[in-house]
């Protein structure tokens, strides 16, 4: 009687991992890795653009900034791109997907 009782909470709890998430009509666990592997290729995309930009950027050294001054500005510019939304961060894709 214990055991079965066991099983019927084991069953029950397997069920609520497994509940169809909205429409989609695949449960939660196939969901998050159907994201994952979204995101995943999302990030080698852009890994292989910066890496295409970087080659770019090596070929046409004279665009890199030289001084210690430059590099600030290039980097403050860059943050202002991120606080103004110009840039997505992985965590927004995420939150965006998780929703």
């Amino acid at each position: 009687m214990k055991e079965n009782k066991e099983y019927q909470e084991k069953k029950e709890q397997e069920k609520v991992v497994h509940e169809p998430t909205g429409s989609y009509g695949m449960d939660t666990i196939t969901m998050r890795q159907k994201i994952m592997e979204r995101v995943m290729l999302m990030e080698e995309n852009q890994l292989k653009e910066m890496l295409r930009f970087s080659n770019e950027l090596e070929q046409k050294s004279w665009l890199l900034p030289h001084t210690q001054e430059e590099l600030e500005i290039a980097i403050n510019r860059g943050m202002e791109d991120v606080k103004a939304r110009r840039i997505v961060s992985h965590e927004d894709v995420l939150k965006y997907y998780m929703k």
